[in-house]
């Protein structure tokens, strides 16, 4: 009667081990599938991310639509008379065309354009600010584009304060040679580069001489 106790617990520790095995086994298969499964989806998701020879070989626009289409022969919505043609030519101060050919050209033209400012017109812009300047928006070109005191250095340096109310006035310094521009002559004109008064033989202050004639002196 033990005996027989003994095997039946054994057989049923056996049974119990068994059963966690077949169920371990269960689960690493289906861990199996679904690591596959995920290598399989990112694997996927990856090439479509990345495919982008055929997304660019659809285009989905073309700049074309916004013309107006050359296969159709149906007339133009938008119509240029001759006589809109001719006042257009006379607000521009243009001449009006002289043959028909030339006028029916620019016909078509202007119609061309008319249907391209129409097909911009017609865009939704609700919510979308207008666009101000065409710039570096970014947190480094706003800090290239910013003026600072060191890029004002120099132009600083270049001022004096004139009268009572010390007024700061820019210093121009002539930059004929080197010496010169090294020595801090500033010109009599304000342009800098130019000793207007370096070619006189006679000065007074900063005025040249002329030693007039004297028929001109008796006249």
């Amino acid at each position: 009667m033990a005996n027989s106790s003994r095997v039946g617990a054994r057989f049923s520790q056996a049974l119990r081990q068994q059963q966690k095995l077949s169920s371990a086994c269960i689960t690493t298969r289906h861990l199996g599938t679904v690591s596959s499964s995920i290598s399989s989806s990112s694997s996927q998701q990856q090439q479509q991310k990345t495919d982008f020879k055929d997304l660019l070989s659809r285009p989905t626009w073309s700049v074309r639509s916004l013309l107006p289409s050359t296969t159709t022969s149906s007339e133009p919505t938008n119509t240029i008379s001759p006589s809109q043609l001719t006042h257009l030519h006379s607000l521009s101060a243009l001449p009006n065309p002289t043959t028909p050919s030339t006028l029916e050209s620019l016909t078509r033209t202007l119609q061309s354009q008319l249907h391209f400012v129409r097909a911009i017109q017609a865009v939704d812009t609700t919510g979308v600010a207008p666009l101000s300047a065409i710039r570096d928006e970014t947190a480094a070109g706003r800090r290239e584009q910013t003026v600072t005191l060191d890029h004002l250095a120099e132009v600083l340096q270049s001022e004096r304060s004139v009268g009572r109310a010390r007024r700061p006035r820019r210093l121009r310094v002539t930059a004929a040679t080197t010496k010169g521009a090294e020595s801090g002559r500033v010109s009599t004109d304000g342009e800098p580069g130019w000793d207007v008064l370096g070619a006189a033989k006679r000065r007074a202050g900063q005025y040249f001489v002329v030693k007039s004639s004297s028929s001109k002196q008796e006249s």
